[in-house]
């Protein structure tokens, strides 16, 4: 897969996918995030201006990018610190609960660059979030229920909440942290549901609603959200 990023006027830098498994051009958005799905024969100057025919359908559904700064707080338990130093370069670490991220002295804080900065560390803080507090709970729950479960691993998806596949590995979106825990519970239970039914039929659902019987109204509440980093 080859990957190229665009800078599309009206819109910003759009991200395009060449994919053998894709027969058309397909837009995908996440939060501010714009991503580009193309077959392997499709030029990017041809998806780039498909995606410009499409800028005004894009920028009604685009989000506007987040805007970190001192005190945001980010996932279940962290807050963005941000001090200045001397140095002239960027640098962070991040602690139980917070996130320490130190910048030049002449640094714009709403500067593409340290806005860059800020979520570098804000991703590293809630990877580290779901992998100690989402993977156990999977665990959890596929214990309690007795679903068969391989691997368990949390990626930085942006395209969806969690995956499952045949031979019943579960990834989980790092952003699936921020969301609340009925929210964070039915993608769950929808991931443990797929490794007895590798569909979306009626005998899927209602194994959902055996663990999630309110699971349709968090379906409704879930589309408020977008696997993009959220600010409380």
């Amino acid at each position: 897969m080859s990957q190229k990023i665009i800078h599309i006027e009206g819109v910003g830098d759009v991200s395009f996918y060449k994919r053998k498994d894709t027969r058309n051009i397909r837009i995908r958005i996440s939060g501010s995030d714009v991503r580009v799905s193309l077959p392997l024969w499709v030029p990017y100057k041809a998806a780039k201006i498909y995606v410009e025919q499409k800028s005004s359908w894009i920028n009604q559904h685009k989000k506007s990018r987040v805007f970190l700064n001192n005190g945001s707080q980010v996932g279940k338990q962290h807050t963005l610190h941000i001090k200045r130093s001397v140095a002239g370069r960027y640098s962070g670490k991040i602690s139980a609960s917070r996130i320490f991220v130190t910048i030049p002295m002449d640094a714009e804080i709403d500067s593409e660059e340290t806005q860059k900065k800020f979520e570098k560390y804000v991703l590293k803080a809630l990877q580290i979030e779901a992998e100690e507090l989402v993977m156990p709970r999977v665990r959890e729950l596929a214990s309690l229920h007795d679903f068969d479960v391989n691997a368990i691993e949390v990626k930085n998806l942006k395209s969806r909440w969690g995956s499952c596949d045949s031979k019943h590995n579960l990834a989980f979106s790092l952003f699936l942290i921020q969301l609340p825990w009925e929210c964070i519970d039915y993608v769950i239970y929808h991931e443990l549901s797929h490794t007895r039914f590798m569909n979306h039929g009626k005998d899927f659902w209602n194994l959902v609603s055996m663990f999630s019987p309110n699971y349709k109204l968090i379906k409704l509440k879930m589309k408020q959200y977008s696997p993009h980093i959220i600010v409380q």
